[in-house]
């Protein structure tokens, strides 16, 4: 070819690649601005050749080589743009045009470069000032590398590092991906690239893996965006996590329950569902139904927080942008079980006047509990499972305020990955493998899930009994975290997690064993389990950690052993181990624990072995000392184990009056919980009682 001819070409190329974008004007997406941003160096490139053409310079081959170089790149991005269908993917439309545009603007660029030179070394010609000026423009303008940020996060992902935060918001900017709707339409085109792939084979070049790892970068920046305060705040207010719709990521005006358990706002819900998609945006279950039922617990609590906070939520418009002050991040209160810094659970105080959670009472229903039910795990945990809303043991009282703390999901690419190490007999590796579970399953219901769907369980069990008292520490606690999530108990305790737990209560270092007392403590939640655990050598293993433990460790111990405590065989066990003692010892108060020995005692007191064992230990002047000083819920408690001694023997009784419990009962009467007075009364009837049946 004619090498005047070979210009020629390039310049109609350009053409008609140029004609092409401006007929996509009306067209503003994302991969279209990455077109675009091409015009500028090519009408620049342009420009030079038709000076070129003009000029009766000869062409080297070096130039030749350059200008074919730059014509191919354009007639294969004009193809790739003529085939491209603009309802797909974003993420994965850039990442297969943006290397190539990438690769034309460089090559033009360079063009541009050798032209120009070989243009101002001819004296005949003189290039005009508005190409100089263009010329030096492009040089400095900055090249969109949207595409390369992706692959560098995707590589991140695979890794199984947390993705640089700078470069995920970047990548949301460049692509318009700050807001519920627009993450919401890319949701549905990456689960319909997915379903279209699904549908081919492998000859078809769609890379399966690509997809999935999207989908998880997806999630990752919905992440990103809950934990937006500006994204989360109304009229100065933080909107709970759990009453923000997993899709729209603003508050729920019509939340709804899908087939699998979690809750939407209908519309977007609809929306996902309407085009086609059978599959739960958030776990990844396929659906047995598309019906959606109102979740009216949901709506009442969101109606019930928005009249404390003044908010009028049908003037509230939570569309909003977002990325500009997100270093700042707020951890959440908990609610029962919460996830502290290390990754453990720690079982927090409760005022007994907010206090809702189920309440496991003594045969007569006569206190209530200072531990709480694993089911109210935490602010967190509550916002990534909707199941748990369902319950009616939630008081808007429970519900705080607060943003959302850390919730990275990681993809089913990613677990596998790491599932495959957990194999592995390198110590070192499953000790590193290990920590990432852990710290995965921390704060995030959607990776406790799926971690337990991809076969972890099994694993994690079977390290337990690890050499790596480290590695041992992060399978214990990662099992403690993913017993939170109520399907995963079943599978922890059939794959036989019971007896190697009791191994780590026994043999663990300090943080192993009270996780793994925390882990009994969850699992003993649901009352077959309470049977099981209490035949095994649980017990013994929980009383040895209450009386030796770190505050932490008594504290983790005593919330298990009241939840087994619940069942009537197994506190003879528990007063056979020797708890009582122990319980009497942490009556004091400088020890801590008041609230939660008490609320163990009151269960143990409803059988005559834990009433005279009380009494024994030398437990009635702290119970009497408790009533008089003791905070609400430790008074209504001591009131119970009181009421408890007095009524069954007066031997018991006789000791109760010596220690001068009648003026603090009497005060209870007057100033206590409606329980507490209830106690103090039925205690002074039946002193009264005695005293008359004496005279």
């Amino acid at each position: 070819m004619d090498r005047r001819s070979i210009i020629d070409c390039l310049i109609n190329s350009i053409s008609r690649f140029i004609h092409l974008i401006t007929c996509h004007d009306a067209n503003n997406t994302p991969v279209l601005k990455l077109f675009r941003n091409s015009i500028s160096v090519l009408k620049l490139l342009k420009s030079i050749l038709d000076e070129l053409l003009v000029s009766q310079l000869s062409l080297d081959d070096q130039l030749v080589n350059v200008i074919e170089q730059v014509d191919v790149f354009v007639n294969e991005s004009r193809e790739m743009l003529e085939s491209l269908p603009l309802k797909t993917s974003t993420l994965y439309n850039v990442l297969q045009c943006g290397p190539l545009l990438l690769k034309l603007h460089r090559s033009a660029l360079e063009a541009c470069g050798f032209l120009r030179k070989i243009l101002e070394l001819s004296p005949s010609i003189t290039l005009p000032i508005s190409i100089q000026n263009s010329f030096q423009e492009l040089q400095c303008a900055a090249i969109d590398r949207t595409s390369d940020l992706i692959e560098l996060t995707l590589k991140e992902q695979k890794e199984n590092t947390m993705p640089s935060r700078q470069h995920t918001v970047k990548i949301m900017e460049s692509l318009g991906l700050t807001s519920g709707n627009e993450i919401l339409v890319e949701s549905i085109a990456l689960e319909k690239e997915k379903l279209r792939a699904d549908e081919k084979d492998v000859r078809n070049n769609v890379d399966i893996n690509l997809i999935h790892q999207l989908i998880g970068l997806v999630k990752h920046i919905k992440g990103v965006v809950v934990k937006s305060d500006q994204f989360g705040v109304v009229n100065g207010v933080f909107i709970p996590t759990y009453f923000r719709c997993p899709l729209s990521l603003q508050i729920m005006f019509d939340p709804v329950l899908l087939a699998s358990g979690q809750t939407f706002e209908r519309s977007f819900i609809q929306k996902w569902l309407d085009h086609g998609l059978r599959v739960c945006p958030k776990t990844h279950q396929n659906l047995r139904h598309i019906n959606l039922v109102p979740n009216n617990t949901v709506k009442g609590l969101i109606e019930n927080w928005s009249k404390e906070n003044g908010i009028l939520l049908h003037h509230y418009n939570g569309h909003r942008q977002i990325f500009r002050d997100m270093e700042n991040e707020v951890e959440e209160e908990s609610v029962g079980f919460s996830s502290s810094h290390d990754g453990r659970l720690a079982i927090k105080e409760h005022d007994s006047s907010s206090s809702n959670h189920p309440n496991v009472q003594d045969p007569d229903n006569d206190y209530q509990s200072d531990s709480v039910s694993s089911l109210n795990s935490s602010n967190k945990e509550i916002s990534e499972s909707p199941n748990l809303l369902q319950n009616n043991d939630l008081s808007p009282q429970h519900l705080s305020s607060t943003t959302s703390g850390s919730n990275f999901p990681a993809s089913a690419f990613c677990i596998e990955k790491l599932i495959e190490d957990l194999r592995s007999s390198s110590s070192e590796l499953q000790e590193s493998t290990t920590l990432k579970l852990r710290l995965l399953t921390k704060d995030s219901m959607e990776n406790r899930t799926l971690i337990a769907q991809c076969g972890a369980i099994s694993l994690l069990i079977s390290l337990l009994h690890s050499t790596s008292k480290k590695t041992q520490e992060n399978a214990v606690t990662s099992l403690m975290n993913l017993s939170i999530h109520n399907d995963n108990k079943t599978t922890i305790v059939e794959a036989g997690a019971i007896e190697p737990l009791i191994y780590v209560l026994k043999y663990g270092n300090p943080t192993a064993r009270e996780n793994s007392a925390a882990s009994l403590f969850s699992l003993s939640s649901i009352e077959e389990y309470k049977i099981k655990i209490g035949q095994t050598n649980a017990v013994r293993g929980l009383v040895n950690l209450l009386g030796s433990g770190s505050l932490r460790g008594k504290k983790d111990a005593a919330a298990a052993l009241f939840n087994l405590s619940i069942l009537h065989e197994n506190k003879i066990r528990i007063i056979q181990a020797g708890a009582v003692r122990y319980l009497v010892e942490l009556l004091d108060p400088e020890k801590g624990m008041v609230d939660k020995a008490i609320a163990v005692l009151a269960n143990l007191s409803t059988v005559p072995e834990g009433r005279s064992t009380i009494t024994q230990e030398g437990g009635i002047p702290s119970l009497v000392e408790i009533v008089e000083s003791g905070t609400q819920r430790g008074k209504e408690n001591a009131a119970f184990v009181l009421s408890q001694l007095c009524i069954n023997s007066t031997k018991f009784c006789n000791l109760v009056l010596q220690e001068g419990a009648v003026p603090p009962l009497i005060a209870l009467t007057q100033l206590g919980t409606p329980r507490a007075k209830e106690k103090a009364q039925q205690i002074l009837g039946h002193f009264r009682s005695q005293r008359v049946g004496r005279s």
